[in-house]
């Protein structure tokens, strides 16, 4: 189903983008400023865009917000998470 209003359009649009900004930010601390665009936030964003959607249709105690961006932060720390190779001797 389609949100009915405009706020629940902005929520579902703005929530995860804002998640994946904190983890930017906050988390993993990159330096993104001379970035135009990044293809794995895209995904993130558009899959957090889903799963809000998903919980639109359910009844959750803390609302959909909370949960959706707690899992959209969790999927872009897991996907843009730095890989360590460990050299061998």
């Amino acid at each position: 189903a389609l949100p009915r209003t405009k706020a629940q359009w902005r929520t579902s649009v703005f929530a995860p983008m804002i998640a994946i900004q904190i983890v930017d930010f906050f988390v993993i601390k990159r330096d993104k400023e001379n970035m135009s665009f990044n293809i794995k936030n895209l995904v993130v964003w558009i899959i957090g865009f889903i799963i809000y959607r998903l919980f639109m249709r359910l009844d959750i105690v803390v609302g959909n917000t909370l949960p959706d961006m707690l899992i959209t932060m969790g999927i872009s720390v897991l996907i843009n998470r730095k890989k360590t190779v460990k050299k061998q001797s």
